[in-house]
């Protein structure tokens, strides 16, 4: 039976924003009881640069915040008041991230050198794997347990020069031995496949970073590390699972995890394959099966935000076209003659140019119809795959129009906003009332500067 603490207490976040058109930022405060890398927050930063986050945690735990696409994270203690200064310079120059406070030195050290350019670091396990996948089960593990070591020896060193506590260092290892050790899971089932030099693998490592693990809970960074061990438990055991509690099909060993974990487990789930697969599943009925069986209080507030159920009725709210054989140019002036429009250039395999569509919510449709921006959403799909994009395009229920680009308008895409070059998704375009094409590369949804660059291209004299 897992148990946790019922004493909560306040963490206090200041910040300060140099060299940024941003407005907000996007936070992702930790649960109560558990790390949170599905749901944000948004931060208001106001005309100085300013902004403030506050929220409560009963034990240490990792908060992500993300301003103009870099992620930051900071692993906090209860009470805890930090102040942080970001220069959201494009070039990411030394020193982009100050802080002041309690393990100042620790946070800033994790994100100028693990989450800024993290290939280098937790991912050089496969070299490991490459130069030892010969040897014996025992002798690359030891390899695996230096290299474990190796990545934690800064927490030491600031530990012992007394510029971090003893709470963040143990936590702060949890989360890197646990980012590391799904990394060495994937290995094995790459260089192994199945097999009992996989398994010996596996069944060491889960003795040496303990997958169930307290701390971990609050560690977002380490969370794929229980796909890990419950896929293994699953494989390996072959136990019984009750279907009837099954959310995901393709995620069911997370009903071997103890109840409180698999609570949280089935949310985050749920989540993830609403964000990266909204075809796959009537995500309205396997949401109220969740509410039904497990019913994590704060996983069913955000994902009642993200509307799986009234999705289902919104198919009204969005049109396909279905135009032939015309230009991009053609296009507008027959479909939006006169119209303010930004452009969605994605395609049913692009997995990035779905992750921008959890930013399409009804904040985002307020903002743009606001200033009459039309949203259009170009596929760049081949013919084989119409129906697919039809069935994403229901499941999706983006508001706005949506095509399907054939040769000819692939063509003139390709001419006109990508100047003959590879074409590369997601893009999205700007165009002016006129049919203009005024930026050809304009922000992202998810980008916090793309309400101010729709605020400078159509002010309110505009309209």
């Amino acid at each position: 039976m897992l148990l946790f603490k019922t004493a909560f207490a306040r963490v206090l976040i200041k910040g300060n924003v140099k060299n940024s058109n941003n407005s907000e930022l996007y936070c992702y405060k930790p649960f109560k009881n558990f790390g949170n890398n599905e749901f944000y927050s948004i931060i208001k930063i106001d005309s100085l640069g300013q902004f403030m986050v506050d929220f409560e945690v009963d034990n240490p735990s990792f908060v992500k915040m993300v301003l103009s696409q870099q992620a930051i994270f900071l692993l906090v203690e209860p009470n805890d008041t930090l102040r942080i200064s970001i220069n959201d310079k494009n070039d990411v120059a030394h020193n982009w991230l100050e802080i002041e406070g309690v393990n100042s030195k620790g946070n800033e050290y994790f994100n100028e050198i693990y989450n800024k350019i993290p290939i280098e670091k937790f991912y050089n396990i496969r070299n490991l794997f490459e130069m030892h996948s010969t040897d014996r089960p025992d002798s690359l593990m030891e390899y695996v347990k230096k290299d474990m070591q190796f990545q934690v020896n800064w927490l030491d060193s600031l530990y012992e020069n007394n510029l971090i506590t003893k709470v963040y260092a143990d936590y702060m290892k949890v989360g890197i031995h646990s980012v590391l050790a799904s990394e060495v899971g994937k290995m094995c089932d790459y260089f192994f496949r199945e097999g009992n030099k996989s398994s010996k693998i596996k069944s060491d490592l889960f003795r040496l970073v303990d997958p169930l693990n307290p701390k971990l809970y609050s560690c977002t960074i380490g969370h794929p590390y229980y796909d890990t061990y419950f896929e293994e438990l699953y494989k390996t055991q072959k136990a019984k699972i009750d279907t009837s509690e099954i959310i995901i099909d393709e995620v069911s060993y997370i009903s071997l995890a103890p109840e409180k974990l698999k609570d949280y487990l089935w949310g985050r789930a749920l989540a993830i394959y609403m964000d990266l697969g909204p075809e796959m599943y009537d995500y309205c009925e396997l949401f109220n099966k969740y509410k039904k069986y497990y019913n994590h209080d704060e996983l069913v507030f955000f994902i009642e935000k993200d509307n799986p159920c009234i999705k289902k009725e919104l198919s009204n709210r969005f049109k396909i076209i279905k135009d032939e054989g015309v230009s991009l140019d053609k296009l507008i002036k027959e479909n939006f003659n006169k119209q303010r429009l930004y452009i969605d250039l994605w395609a049913t395999w692009c997995l990035p140019c779905k992750k921008e569509f959890k930013y399409y919510n009804d904040d985002f449709y307020r903002f743009m119809s606001s200033y009459n921006v039309k949203l259009l959403y170009i596929s760049i799909d081949d013919k084989s795959k119409e129906d697919e994009w039809i069935k994403q395009v229901k499941s999706l229920s983006l508001i706005g129009s949506h095509v399907r680009a054939d040769a000819l308008l692939k063509s003139s895409i390709k001419k006109m906003i990508y100047k003959n070059l590879t074409v590369s998704i997601p893009r999205y375009i700007l165009i002016d009332e006129n049919g203009k094409i005024i930026v050809d590369n304009a922000k992202r949804p998810s980008d916090t500067a793309l309400k101010r660059e729709i605020h400078r291209l159509f002010s309110s004299n505009n309209k």
